[in-house]
């Protein structure tokens, strides 16, 4: 999982100088900054954040206000330990924000796991997991979307 090129920006675990702690970062090609829970619970009530999205009573304001608040006790700015708690809490990130479990298929597929006929996969930023109904789960996700991870099935 670290070091993924998505959209033309490159994802990867950096220390930071200041105080070896680590985090989750993007590199747009201009600058490096953090990602994903790593870069601490934003303020909402900023006005240059709800001109981005509207108004305070646009639809779009109002989603993405309930859809952080849910996730509040995870958003931080105090760093990790290592490189792996880093790249742990950007995974948890996107399985919280970014993860379809049932996106249906326009064709039959076969589970990654297992090799059963499915017509669903689970989306994970893009990212596609054809599973069957017993393997399209988060705790599967998880697994598939650990560093080092290569299936069974050729």
């Amino acid at each position: 999982m670290d070091g993924i090129l998505h959209n033309m920006k490159y994802y990867f675990a950096a220390q930071r100088r200041i105080d070896d702690k680590w985090e989750f970062s993007v590199d747009d090609g201009s600058l490096a900054h953090p990602v994903g829970y790593c870069v601490g619970y934003p303020d909402l009530d900023d006005p240059e954040f709800i001109t981005l999205l509207g108004t305070k009573e646009s639809p779009a304001y109002i989603y993405y206000r309930q859809f952080v608040e849910a996730h509040k006790h995870a958003y931080h700015r105090d760093g990790h330990g290592t490189r792996e708690e880093a790249v742990a809490c950007y995974l948890g990130y996107l399985l919280d924000n970014r993860l379809t479990l049932n996106h249906p298929l326009k064709v039959d597929s076969i589970c990654k796991v297992c090799g059963v006929t499915t017509w669903y996969a689970s989306v994970v930023d893009g990212r596609r997991f054809d599973l069957c109904d017993e393997h399209r789960n988060r705790t599967q996700i998880e697994y598939l979307m650990r560093p080092g991870f290569e299936s069974h099935r050729s």
